[in-house]
């Protein structure tokens, strides 16, 4: 159970491993869905050039998602 949480506004220019990863999908595997169904599936993607490519073609289309800074 989660007693307390925190916000991190400031982050490391660092990859974090595949284990942690893997550790972090596992932990939300069991959060609490809509009538316990558990439909989220969960993708790991660590390869820059994918995530450069979700990061631009994930928002096309969609104005509300824009850097106004």
């Amino acid at each position: 159970m989660i007693k307390e949480r925190r916000s991190v506004r400031k982050y490391q220019n660092e990859k974090v491993d595949r284990k942690t990863m893997e550790e972090i999908v596992e932990i939300a595997r069991w959060a609490a869905s809509w009538a316990n169904f558990q439909i989220a599936r969960y993708t790991l993607v660590d390869d820059d050039a994918i995530i450069a490519k979700l990061a631009t073609d994930g928002v096309k289309g969609f104005s509300y998602i824009t850097s106004t800074r």
